[in-house]
């Protein structure tokens, strides 16, 4: 139970979400759960001897982030009632879910962080 608190506090620091996640409530909330993805690689031209610009991006990496992204899509589709929304531009998901449910993704090796989803209050 100690490794699983250890990681449950790497994946996420936020405190209220840390409680809810404790606590054994039906209370769904809205979240965004960050995937581990590979890094972005830019091509890159140099110019007359100047600094580099980027040209485009790197196709197959590109490819491999958008795999795995797909990848925890389906699988955090499968453990929840609502189906999750793909921010791909942001290597993210958002997902409406119980403590009960995130518990049983929290551990899932393309994890890399669950967060409170937000919202923008105009004032």
């Amino acid at each position: 139970m100690a490794h699983q608190s250890s990681k449950l506090r790497q994946v996420v620091q936020d405190a209220d979400t840390l409680a809810w996640l404790s606590a054994d409530s039906n209370e769904a909330r809205e979240l965004i759960v960050e995937a581990k993805l590979p890094a972005r690689k830019a091509l890159m031209q140099e110019r007359d001897g100047r600094r580099s610009v980027p040209m485009d991006m790197d196709a197959g990496a590109s490819a491999e982030r958008a795999a795995v992204l797909a990848e925890l899509h389906t699988f955090l589709a499968e453990k929840l009632d609502t189906p999750p929304v793909l921010l791909k531009a942001a290597g993210a998901i958002a997902v409406r879910a119980t403590s009960q449910q995130v518990r049983q993704f929290v551990d899932h090796p393309l994890v890399k962080a669950i967060r409170p989803n937000r919202k923008l209050v105009q004032r």
